[in-house]
């Protein structure tokens, strides 16, 4: 109980508040349906009405009520009106991907209060900080592989093989994005602030107060030499697992990136007012301007800080991403009802495409459009959710960005700093930088590829 302390009582309390209060209130559901309108195909008795008629005969043959798969073409002119419908709790539920949404909205929610709680716990008992597991590093770390993991499922529809465009993308980019990655890293001491270096090092410090039982024991015994542990697990190896981890990333993030240009582009055509297409240009290149944070040229030099200063440019690179997410956050009702508005431009899509629509064809593709909306949501705000979560591990990671220092405690303690997220500090500041670098890359990439077409 010592080793966990308060973060076990925290945790029970937040769990029971989840299971006992989430059915009735959730955030994710008020978060997917506030405000927002889906649409419908009119009643059979209007949609009639438009089926084309060439004769008297064929007028007579066209049913009272029009199946989901009914092969009667509908006229090759005028629009056909749809019917906005609020979206609430008994509709959403048919959706893709809704239970999903939600139960990581509702996590995220709790993951926030959580993690709140205890830095403000810690920072009137700093001896907490340096002695206890810090249990909100697990709701995060859960958060951020379930988030991971769904991302990837929504990955894997595009490799199907009835979706050729689409999995030829995917996998150039993705191709593409280890190639960059593979470029970068050498890079990092001369271009790039990543000093993931010393996150080796201090990987390697954690395995030695691990594997060492002098240091767990307190004796002289078997001591396990430096460089020992180093031959085991060199420093080629530390870049080879950041390479596999920046590449899985990249992967999964492409054709989220992807649909999220393509929306941002249309919802700035639907915007009039300049203050809002002004917002959403600079959220749309705001990760351009937090990813120079990173630069040798940009980047705070600590060598030039007093011993006890906290250094200031890790600070604002973990401020710019809060804000990047806040403001993605914020603009997801405006790009959800561009999503959902595509339903209106169903049928001139289809026109396009085929020379006679069918009832049918138009029906599904106007289902089709409010059944993934479930999915467009995540693909929407999943990025951002994980971009949140590496944040919150970072900030734990850096003792609260140095607000909190353990360094003291640990020399006159045992191996509980095993514990410690520290040796994540700099791949989690990479692994920021990266992300944030897919973002603005594959935006880029998708910009041309739309205007190509």
């Amino acid at each position: 109980m010592a080793l966990f302390g308060f973060n076990v009582v925290l945790t029970m309390i937040v769990a029971s508040v989840i299971h006992k209060l989430g059915p009735h209130y959730s955030f994710g559901r008020w978060f997917l349906t506030r405000g927002l309108h889906y649409y419908t195909v009119p009643v059979d008795s209007i949609l009639i009405s438009h089926v084309a008629t060439h004769n008297s005969e064929t007028s007579k043959k066209i049913p009272k009520s029009l199946p989901l798969d009914s092969s009667l073409y509908l006229k090759r002119i005028g629009p056909i009106p749809l019917t906005p419908m609020p979206i609430n709790y008994a509709v959403i539920l048919l959706t893709f991907y809704y239970k999903e949404c939600k139960w990581i909205l509702d996590l995220f929610m709790a993951v926030l209060f959580v993690t709140l709680v205890t830095f403000v716990v810690y920072i009137f008992n700093p001896v907490w900080h340096c002695s206890q597991v810090n249990m909100s590093s697990v709701w995060i770390g859960f958060i951020f592989m379930y988030t991971l993991i769904q991302l990837y499922k929504l990955s894997t529809v595009y490799l199907s093989s009835e979706l050729p465009k689409e999995r030829i993308t995917l996998v150039v980019l993705s191709l593409f994005l280890f190639v960059c990655i593979l470029a970068f890293l050498p890079l990092d001491g001369s271009v790039f602030d990543f000093k993931l270096y010393l996150g080796y090092i201090d990987f390697i410090n954690g395995l030695l107060i691990t594997l060492t039982p002098a240091v767990i024991n307190n004796t002289n015994i078997h001591t396990i030499d430096r460089a020992t542990v180093e031959s085991y697990v060199p420093f080629k190896l530390y870049l080879l697992m950041i390479v596999s981890i920046g590449t899985y990333v990249g992967f999964v993030l492409v054709f989220p990136v992807l649909n999220y240009t393509k929306l941002h582009f249309e919802t700035v055509n639907d915007s009039k007012g300049l203050v809002l297409r002004t917002l959403l240009h600079i959220n749309y290149i705001f990760p351009l301007v937090t990813l120079t944070l990173w630069f040798r040229t940009i980047a705070w030099n600590d060598e030039a800080l007093p011993p006890n200063a906290i250094p200031v440019n890790p600070v604002y690179r973990f401020l710019l991403v809060i804000v990047l997410c806040c403001l993605r956050l914020s603009l997801f009702q405006l790009h959800m009802k561009t999503y959902l508005a595509r339903a209106k431009d169903s049928l001139n899509n289809l026109r396009s495409t085929k020379p006679r629509v069918t009832v049918g064809d138009f029906k599904l593709k106007v289902k089709s459009i409010f059944s993934f909306y479930g999915g467009a949501s995540l693909q929407y705000f999943g990025p951002v959710i994980f971009l949140t979560t590496i944040q919150l591990l970072y900030l734990i990671s850096s003792s609260y960005l140095d607000i909190l220092d353990c360094s003291q405690f640990h020399k006159m303690r045992d191996a509980r700093g095993v514990f410690y997220l520290s040796v994540y500090r700099y791949p989690l500041s990479f692994l920021t930088w990266w992300v944030l670098f897919v973002l603005f890359f594959v935006s880029s990439a998708g910009s041309l590829i739309d205007a190509a077409i």
